[in-house]
């Protein structure tokens, strides 16, 4: 399971579809995805206030992070999968 749709709609729309860390925007052609800020592996609900929107760089470094505080198991590769499968490149220096 999953946000709801409803509820990512809302959301977006709230957040002007652009990321929440670095400012991509959607209708610049960055893709956005969901992001639960307390993953539920660590108990974190699948509630929209657990939500973050993020680019899918940025996805990845937040699950780099949790990764690093020792919560979550192996999710930025999951990311880092979808990163490559689309054909994106990574480039920290855009930071």
């Amino acid at each position: 399971m999953s946000f709801k749709n409803r509820d990512r709609l809302i959301y977006g729309n709230r957040k002007g579809w652009k990321c929440e860390l670095c400012g991509r925007k959607r209708s610049d052609g960055y893709r956005l995805e969901f992001h639960h800020r307390l993953p539920r592996s660590a108990g974190g609900s699948d509630e929209i206030e657990n939500a973050e929107l993020l680019c899918i760089e940025c996805h990845y470094l937040r699950h780099l992070e949790l990764e690093e505080k020792g919560i979550g198991h192996n999710s930025a590769n999951t990311v880092l999968a979808r990163l490559i499968s689309i054909g994106l490149r990574w480039d920290k220096s855009k930071k």
